[in-house]
């Protein structure tokens, strides 16, 4: 046996990495991991039974109870095998554990119930107990590393051997998608603040990580392309140029700000921002309906990629750096040194707008239709608003045919918006979190 898939784990400040910190959901028993505090603690007087996958607990630690069943035990001292068990059932002052704890007659140091502490405390579990399709809660707060290695008590988060587990912050209440817990670097340097170690999947869900500034410092990554970030933001990841936001899998709706490279070698950016970076989004296969402003370089695009529908702004260097057979497609280019950059004659820019860049570059590839804007085409760039004007010479002529039944799109990440209302296109949000559309 294991833990079931159907255990969820919490984290929240104030908690202890000693507590259980996890439930099955559906359990007949009472969760309480949720609480801060452990409901038992055990000491060496609760031993191993004869049957090895049950605990005798000793009445003066802790009187059992059916409440207990569906909670999560860690033995962490003691001469038991430390780890984490689900307690699947109880008789008397016996817990009923998913599998064997060590020999009859070992002691029980372990906690029952109550929740992390840190993100680097309830990542442990995955290597030491946690089950594949669990899922991982973390609420609102400020969590600072009081060391760099993963899977320890005040460490970053680091997962492994699991397939199709989520980490997901939340405010109040599971699943809110409120103001996300946040993971800071503090004095730690040389790190990933949130990284995924396996091939298999799983999903970063409303979640912060800063590194603040400090040395070698990266946001959110994984070794292989099974992750996705939803609703993450990764910012201060700029001791270096090198040093990136997101790096591997898959983004939606998600920022980078003032990192070295916001998404780096992604398979899909799609919905995200880039603000203040050395480069926005270098070598990822398809960004789409993504912004980079306030940047070196928006958009530093690989063989083979595609950019599509993006809004590039206010880079010092260029706003897009073409690659080999890129296709570069919807999109505007504006208030660059330099508005896109080719090494080959292998490119295809279709329906791409420039404004009012010092050079608009090496725009002479495989064109069809690309646009000269002669006004600006946004309604609040300064305040990061980057929804489309209808004014003629700028966000009017971003406006363009659909070619369904007369239908209109639009160039650029984000619809028009104009004083009748939001123009077609799906909603967006801009760094101010505004939704237009």
């Amino acid at each position: 046996m294991a833990i079931n898939v159907a255990v969820q784990w919490e984290c929240q400040s104030g908690g202890d990495d000693n507590n259980g910190g996890g439930f099955k959901e559906g359990a007949s028993g009472t969760d309480y991991s949720q609480q801060t505090t452990a409901q038992a603690t055990t000491t060496t007087a609760t031993v191993v039974n004869a049957t090895t996958s049950r605990i005798d607990v000793d009445s003066g630690d802790y009187t059992c109870t059916d409440a207990d069943i569906g909670n999560i035990i860690q033995i962490y001292g003691g001469t038991a095998t430390a780890g984490f068990y689900e307690i699947t059932g109880r008789s008397g002052q016996q817990w009923f554990l998913d599998r064997a704890v060590g020999t009859a007659g070992q002691t029980v140091v372990a906690k029952m119930g109550g929740c992390f502490a840190s993100p680097g405390g309830m990542s442990a579990a995955t290597t030491n107990g946690a089950n594949s399709y669990n899922k991982f809660w973390l609420k609102s707060g400020t969590y600072t590393l009081t060391n760099a290695t993963g899977r320890t008590s005040g460490g970053p988060w680091v997962s492994d051997n699991l397939n199709g587990i989520v980490l997901e912050g939340y405010e109040n209440t599971r699943g809110d998608f409120g103001t996300a817990p946040i993971l800071k670097a503090g004095t730690q340097t040389n790190l990933i603040l949130f990284h995924h170690d396996r091939a298999n999947q799983m999903t970063f869900t409303n979640l912060k990580a800063d590194g603040e500034s400090q040395t070698g410092v990266n946001g959110f990554d994984a070794d292989y392309s099974g992750v996705r970030y939803f609703l993450c933001e990764a910012l201060n990841c700029d001791a270096a140029t090198t040093n990136y936001g997101f790096q591997s899998g898959k983004a939606y709706r998600c920022n980078a700000t003032n990192c070295g490279e916001g998404f780096d070698a992604m398979g899909h950016a799609e919905s995200c921002i880039a603000k203040g970076c050395n480069t926005g989004f270098i070598n990822t296969v398809v960004v789409s309906n993504s912004l980079a402003f306030d940047c070196v370089n928006g958009i530093s695009a690989g063989t083979l990629n595609s950019v599509a529908n993006c809004t590039v702004d206010n880079c010092s260097g260029i706003g897009v750096v073409g690659g080999l057979y890129l296709y570069l497609a919807g999109t505007i280019i504006s208030n660059c040194v330099q508005g896109y950059d080719s090494p080959s004659s292998q490119e295809h820019l279709i329906q791409v707008a420039f404004y009012n860049n010092t050079s608009d570059g090496d725009t002479g590839e495989i064109d069809f239709d690309t646009i000269a804007l002669t006004a600006d085409p946004y309604n609040d760039s300064a305040n990061d608003d980057y929804t489309l004007n209808d004014t003629a010479g700028g966000g009017a002529d971003c406006v363009v045919p659909l070619g369904v039944n007369g239908s209109n799109t639009t160039i650029g990440a984000l619809p028009q918006v104009t004083s009748g209302g939001a123009g077609g296109g799906l909603l967006r949000v801009n760094m101010n979190g505004n939704v237009f559309g």
